[in-house]
């Protein structure tokens, strides 16, 4: 039996969707909570957490991400949930493909080494920080094909803050997906659990 429960699978499920759901608020409106952001950037930071909450600290941080998980696993989906769901599968593939490139995973060692250096130096979201994790995504992530499109508004997309972000915040979304690989989940359980993913993170955004 493995060790991990329904809970610990819906939490990494729900971290995957937060990280996209940011994404698309930046890409179309060019906002994000930063509050949200900095749970993001510390779950790509935890080299070795006690389990997985403790990665992204506590359930209440996770809300964002918990209602658009539930939001998406519900029968009455919006345009908006179809593209996070299609960005979630995608990071999902990605995360696949990585797995299969260890050599990648020295350089992204590396640069995660740096970005923790960065936050004893600045803050956890600072500018260099974010820019030192989208260097990571852009070298070594979005190198494995097909790329990860992100739709939304030029006048954001074109914006050099926002690119650092949505980069950094897409291997948040991989990071995500590796935990929720690593607790059991895999991209078919998105359609056939469907039901069940949205009642277990109901239940998780009511506590």
């Amino acid at each position: 039996m493995s060790r991990f429960s329904e809970r610990d699978k819906v939490i990494a499920l729900a971290g995957l969707f937060q990280a996209v759901t940011l994404v698309n608020g930046l890409a179309k409106r060019g906002e994000l909570s930063e509050d949200d952001l900095a749970v993001s950037v510390r779950s790509v930071l935890d080299e070795s957490p006690a389990d997985v909450i403790s990665i992204y600290d506590d359930i209440s941080c996770l809300k964002t991400g918990l209602t658009s998980l539930a939001a998406c696993m519900g029968a009455a989906r919006s345009m908006d949930d179809a593209e996070l769901l299609s960005y979630a599968l995608s990071c999902m593939h990605l995360e696949r493909k990585l797995n299969r490139k260890r050599q990648l995973f020295q350089g992204i060692r590396a640069g995660l080494d740096r970005a923790r250096e960065q936050v004893d130096q600045f803050s956890l979201i600072h500018e260099n920080v974010i820019a030192n994790l989208a260097n990571i995504y852009v070298t070594h992530v979005s190198t494995l094909k097909p790329r990860i499109m992100v739709k939304g508004e030029q006048a954001y997309l074109s914006n050099r803050r926002n690119i650092n972000r949505i980069r950094a915040l897409l291997l948040a979304a991989i990071r995500a997906a590796v935990l929720w690989q690593q607790c059991g989940g895999g991209r078919m359980d998105l359609f056939v659990r469907r039901k069940a993913i949205a009642a277990t993170a109901a239940e998780l955004l009511e506590r």
